[in-house]
């Protein structure tokens, strides 16, 4: 047990999630970064759009509301998908320059995806002969699919962390590898 957020009570997995959030938002450099966040559980919301005001990023992490429902790795994906695709439609990539700053470096898309890694069923019966604890095989590919595109079609690379507690009896259930992989280039 830790306390993510120093304030003397052991963390729930969703703290921790926070905390990693929050500092990862405290190190952007609000000059070149932009971010959006996505809160998810059966279905997936926006908190707002990309934005260079870390603060207001910091409040939206605040904001998340305590974990419900099932883990839907899919809509997450889905709506990260459609935040990029909205956000190069109102605010279009610079035309490279044709002598580019070399201290510069080259625009980046990074998702990065906070999970306790066992993603749920989201309406997919599960296949009871299938190995998997928490989520149909269905379910897997749907979310591997939506991952998937979101690489392809928005030139993004997801980065998957999964915060589980160590005496999690379900660690070894988690699918997210394969959603990250099952489009290349993911960590």
């Amino acid at each position: 047990p830790s306390d993510a957020d120093a304030n003397g009570n052991v963390a729930t997995v969703l703290d921790v999630e926070v905390a990693a959030a929050r500092c990862l938002i405290a190190g952007l450099d609000p000059l070149t970064s932009r971010v959006a966040l996505v809160e998810f559980n059966d279905a997936a919301a926006m908190l707002g759009g990309f934005t260079n005001d870390m603060d207001a990023a910091d409040a939206s992490v605040m904001s998340i509301g305590g974990s419900s429902g099932g883990t839907n790795f899919e809509a997450a994906f889905l709506a990260a998908h459609q935040a990029f695709l909205d956000a190069e439609a109102t605010d279009p990539p610079a035309e490279p320059s044709e002598d580019p700053d070399p201290g510069m470096p080259a625009p980046y898309r990074a998702d990065v995806f906070l999970t306790d890694g066992i993603a749920t069923s989201h309406g997919v019966p599960r296949d009871m002969s299938d190995s998997n604890l928490t989520q149909s095989s269905a379910d897997r590919k749907s979310a591997i699919d939506a991952a998937k595109s979101l690489g392809e079609d928005t030139g993004t690379q997801l980065f998957g962390f999964s915060i589980l507690p160590p005496d999690d009896r379900n660690r070894t259930g988690t699918t997210l590898p394969h959603c990250v992989a099952a489009w290349g280039g993911g960590r």
